[in-house]
C-alpha cells in the first residue's frame, strides 16, 4: 500500500531520519512518486548506512547535510549545502524550519509504537515539523529504551517488513590494536565511557575485559558495548546520574544488538540534547556542549572519550581523531575543533598544540 503524500507542498523543508533509523521503505516510495518541485531535504547521514542523494531525485530538489559522506560526491554542488555543526548544535538547528519529518517507527515487545534505534534528533524534529510521515517497520522490534510515540502524531504511514541494515564489524589491524591497548590503560574502574564507531573504538572496547563497574553515556552503543554490558563490565554502578542505566542516542551494529536492546530494559535511547545536558555541567563558560566531540566530567565522575582514541578526562585535550569508518575512507572532515577554554578542578585548561 502506498503512503499518502498529499501533505507535501512545493518549497517544503523535509527532515529525513538518518543512520540506523532511516525510513528506507518510505524513501523508495517517494523516489518513484510525482513530488512537488523545490523540496529541500535535511539529513544527518552516516557513511555505510545512508546512501540517498536527494539532489538526484529532481533538478529542483536541494539537500542540506552536516556530514559529507561518499555517496554525496556526485551531488549537484549548487543544490547540496554542507553545514558542519556540533551534535548539540544540530539539535537546536532542527528545532525550527522543518515542515515535514520522515521517520521510522516499530512496535516494541510491549506492543507500544516506538521510535526506531536512533532518536538523537527526533525530539527536536517532532517539535518543529507540522507533518510526520512514518514507515512502520514490522521487520524488527523497537528497543525497549526508545521513546514511545502516539499513532495520532503520525499524519500518514506505510507498513513494511524490512530487516535493518547491519553494521559490518570493523577490521582491527595491528596499529589499531596497539592504540586500543594504550587507551585501555588510561581507563580506570568506575569510569564512564563515550564511544564512537570504527576500528580504534572497537579495539579499545575489546581491551576492557579486566575493568569493573564502567558506565556508558554517549552518542551510541554498538556490539562492543553490548558485549561489555553482557559481561557485567559496563553496569553503570558508579554513575551518580542514571545509575545502572546505559544511555545512548542510537544503536549501531548487528541484529543481535537490536534484539539485546529489546530485552535489556537497562538501556535507554535518548535525544542528543538530554545526553549533552547530562554530559556537561551547566553554567560553564564557552560552548563545549558537543557530547560526541570531547570528554568532560559527568557530575564529578570521569568520562573517557573512546571515540577520540586518547585520554580525555579533561586533564588535557590534545587533538580530535576521527577513527576509520564504514565503507572505506572517511570523506567528511573533522567534526569539531575544541577552541574554547574549559575548566577542570578550578583550573583553566586549553587545547594543546599539534
Amino acid at each position: 500500500m502506498s503512503i499518502d503524500l498529499s501533505c507535501l507542498q512545493a518549497g517544503q523543508r523535509i527532515f529525513v531520519a538518518g543512520s540506523s533509523n532511516e525510513p528506507t521503505g518510505l524513501l523508495e516510495q517517494m523516489r518513484d512518486a510525482d513530488l512537488p518541485e523545490g523540496l529541500h531535504f535535511v539529513q544527518f547521514p552516516l557513511a555505510g548506512y545512508n546512501q540517498t542523494d536527494f539532489t538526484a531525485w529532481h533538478p529542483s530538489f536541494e539537500m542540506t547535510t552536516v556530514f559529507m559522506t561518499s555517496h554525496l560526491k556526485g551531488a549537484d554542488k549548487g543544490r547540496l549545502h554542507f553545514v558542519p555543526m556540533q551534535m548539540r548544535a544540530v539539535y537546536d538547528y532542527l528545532l525550527s524550519g522543518i515542515d515535514v519529518a520522515l521517520i521510522q517507527v516499530a512496535r516494541g515487545h510491549d506492543a507500544k509504537l516506538r521510535l526506531g534505534p536512533n532518536v538523537d534528533f527526533a525530539e527536536a524534529v517532532l517539535a518543529s515539523a507540522r507533518f510526520v510521515l512514518a514507515e512502520v517497520n514490522e521487520g524488527f522490534a523497537a528497543p525497549a529504551g526508545c521513546p514511545a510515540i502516539e499513532a495520532s502524531r503520525l499524519d500518514a504511514t506505510v507498513t513494511t517488513h524490512r530487516p535493518l541494515f547491519e553494521l559490518p564489524r570493523p577490521t582491527i589491524d595491528a596499529a589499531a590494536r596497539e592504540i586500543g591497548r594504550h587507551v585501555a590503560g588510561l581507563i580506570a574502574d568506575g569510569d564512564c565511557l563515550q564511544t564512537g564507531i570504527g576500528a580504534i573504538p572497537a579495539a579499545i572496547l575489546g581491551e576492557l575485559g579486566d575493568k569493573n563497574d564502567l558506565g556508558l553515556h554517549g552518542g551510541l552503543i554498538d556490539d562492543g558495548g553490548m558485549h561489555l554490558v553482557r559481561d557485567g563490565i559496563v553496569n553503570g554502578a558508579n554513575k551518580p546520574t542514571d545509575k545502572g542505566l546505559h544511555i545512548a542516542g542510537m544503536a549501531l551494529g548487528s541484529r543481535e544488538l537490536i534484539d539485546c536492546e529489546v530485552n535489556g530494559k537497562a538501556k535507554k535511547i535518548r535525544a542528543i540534547n538530554l545526553m549533552a545536558r547530562r554530559m556537561f555541567k551547566k553554567g560553564r563558560e564557552g560552548d563545549v556542549a558537543a557530547a560526541k566531540e570531547c570528554g568532560d566530567r559527568l557530575d564529578g565522575k570521569p568520562v573517557q572519550g573512546v571515540e577520540l582514541g586518547l585520554d580525555v578526562k579533561i586533564t588535557r585535550i590534545e587533538r580530535h581523531i576521527v577513527a576509520p569508518a564504514i565503507g572505506g575512507p572517511i570523506v567528511e572532515g573533522v567534526a569539531v575543533e575544541v577552541s574554547q577554554a574549559i575548566e577542570s578542578n578550578g583550573k583553566t585548561v586549553k587545547p594543546g598544540k599539534d
